[in-house]
């Protein structure tokens, strides 16, 4: 683990000041192609390959152009040459620009030059894939050509579904860019003021209630390749089908390739052929195919998500079910001597993880302890639970959110007063965050500091919390202006997110790995009640072996958590997780002793 630092209020970190520094190398490079790929990259800290799909026909023409010649870049421009600008956008986006205007959002590197017959050349290329992309888009007119209003309407309210509750996009098409990140945002203006439909403004610059005001001939062809694209992304999968194009072109060649490769992915991981009597033209009927395999390969996969905190993208992984399934014999060992050591109850003559725990909760918990002495056992072992989380997966800082009074949760979901449930405010939910021992040690000399982190640490999983849970409802039960994420099912590995997030900045969170759980009350499930998370703050990534580790913690946790919420249906006890709160921590963490 590496050396543990905490961003003051007065120091710089996140997104731009690491922006800066890359330019500032950048414009320390000699010749165009040295400086694109750093610039691209941002010193390697993006893949190549996305990188480059973040670029527009024109931009990739003159790179192909320069191919590996190293040619010089200017500090400025060249008389009587044809010159390109490179430059960098506030959000990260690079371009090459031919008629570029002074803009303040803009970071200028240096210009590369042309002959004038070497300009001819490129401005033919231009000609031919603009011919090629054009016949592409073919596709795209065609299908808007027969589509009702009705249709047409559906496909705006599915994407604006999708985007609204979901964490910020940016996607590029041509040299235009698609965005809600941030104060990037030009697709819709707000959230939380409808969740049922794109709203009625009129005159609105927003993307899509400007598209829904305005009749289809109107529309620009990138707005309709945005609607087209985006679309077909979320039937071809799940509505996070989409962030896999965040920082990318939108385009209809890249989309097609995108669908193609899962076509291929998922047909080899289900030893399956290509089915050469299938013909698949455009993106609806590849996307509905793969649709199909997507259902298929949710039986024995687990999905999972590899995000790049610099550009958001989020690319989708798979891992055999086989291989993160838990038994009792794998049961961790220091849960199991925690369990043992304290009440006596080990693993022997249960038929699996959950009958252990509704057996320690039932016969042990609740006969033999108050209300307030089982609350705070149920405490002590998630505290000691979270902490071996930590130790496990060599993290700084491990943090588990959930319900704090179950019962009263799963009744009011059986009276379906969902209603209710959205009007709680964040602190109706808690998070259990715990150092490390080196970062306790580091912070021996200043533990309000290191409470003061795990408080604010505390807070947002709880907001977590509160903004997924509305995502597990009905959505005409959910008052209009709630407004919530859908509640996250998969697990996800994350590098990179000291950029933009406000809270990882301050906490300069370089690394972490979240894994969620369902919980199912009354035959309904309720996803992403619960997780774990594991951060670390400088050093290597987390590694794929630690991840699965923490998918298989989390799956355990789940089985406690079920077991737990089981209990108190059957026997009304009502058990309400009281620690992890701002007190808990100020009282913990101003003294050396805790819980």
């Amino acid at each position: 683990m590496a050396t543990i630092s905490v961003e003051t209020k007065k120091s710089k970190g996140g997104f731009k000041k690491l922006l800066e520094e890359v330019c500032d190398k950048t414009k320390k490079q000699t010749s165009f192609h040295d400086a694109f790929y750093l610039l691209l990259t941002l010193d390697n800290k993006i893949p190549k390959k996305q990188g480059l799909e973040s670029l527009s026909y024109r931009e990739r023409v003159i790179v192909d152009f320069i191919g590996e010649d190293h040619r010089p870049i200017y500090p400025n421009r060249v008389s009587h040459d044809y010159n390109f600008t490179l430059g960098v956008k506030e959000y990260g986006k690079l371009f090459i620009s031919e008629d570029y205007l002074d803009s303040s959002n803009e970071i200028i590197i240096g210009y590369v030059s042309f002959t004038a017959e070497e300009y001819e050349q490129i401005v033919n290329k231009l000609k031919q894939q603009k011919n090629n992309i054009s016949l592409l888009n073919e596709e795209v007119e065609a299908y808007f050509k027969t589509l009702s209003t009705e249709n047409l309407s559906k496909m705006l309210n599915c994407i604006y579904s999708a985007l609204y509750h979901i964490d910020p996009v940016i996607f590029y098409i041509d040299d235009e860019t698609f965005s809600y990140f941030y104060k990037n945002k030009n697709i819709f203006k707000d959230r939380g003021v409808s969740h049922r439909g794109v709203p009625d403004v009129k005159d609105s610059p927003y993307i899509l209630e400007k598209l829904k005001q305005i009749p289809l001939h109107e529309w620009s062809l990138q707005e309709k390749i945005f609607v087209y694209n985006c679309y077909w992304l979320i039937q071809s999968g799940n509505h996070s089908r989409v962030e896999e194009f965040n920082g990318r072109q939108l385009s209809i060649q890249l989309v097609t390739d995108f669908i193609d490769s899962k076509i291929r992915e998922y047909l080899t991981e289900l030893n399956l052929e290509p089915n050469s009597k299938l013909i698949l033209n455009t993106i609806p009927e590849k996307a509905k195919y793969l649709k199909r395999l997507y259902k298929q390969i949710c039986e024995n996969f687990q999905f999972y998500r590899c995000i790049n905190g610099l550009n958001l993208n989020k690319t989708e992984k798979l891992l055999n079910k086989e291989e993160i399934q838990i038994t009792l014999g794998e049961f961790p060992m220091n849960i199991k001597r925690y369990l043992y050591n304290n009440y006596l109850l080990d693993g022997d003559g249960f038929n699996s993880v959950y009958e252990l725990f509704y057996e320690w909760v039932a016969s042990t918990i609740v006969k033999n302890y108050t209300l307030e002495e089982g609350i705070k056992h149920i405490e002590e072992f998630i505290y000691f639970y979270v902490k071996e989380v930590v130790r496990e997966c060599n993290g700084d800082i491990a943090m588990s959110r959930g319900i704090r009074d179950i019962n009263k949760f799963i009744t009011l979901c059986k009276e379906y007063k969902y209603e209710d449930i959205c009007s709680w405010s964040p602190s109706e939910f808690f998070c259990c965050a715990v150092p490390s021992d080196k970062m306790t040690s580091y912070f021996s000399n200043n533990l309000p500091l290191l409470g003061n982190i795990l408080k604010a640490i505390s807070r947002r999983m709880q907001y977590n919390s509160w903004h997924f849970t509305p995502g597990n409802f009905p959505i005409e039960e959910v008052p209009t202006e709630r407004h919530f994420f859908f509640p996250p099912q998969n697990p996800d590995l994350a590098e990179w997110s000291d950029q933009h997030h406000p809270g990882h900045i301050t906490a300069s969170v370089r690394y972490s790995m979240r894994s969620p759980e369902k919980l199912v009350f009354n035959n309904k499930v309720y996803f992403g009640t619960i997780d774990l998370r594991v951060v670390r703050q400088k050093g290597e990534p987390f590694s794929l072996n630690e991840f699965k580790k923490l998918i298989l913690f989390t799956k355990y946790l789940r089985e406690f958590y079920q077991a737990l919420s089981d209990v108190i249906i059957k026997s009304s006890a009502k058990y309400k997780i009281e620690s992890f709160d701002k007190f808990y921590y100020n009282d913990k963490y101003n003294k050396k002793e805790g819980l």
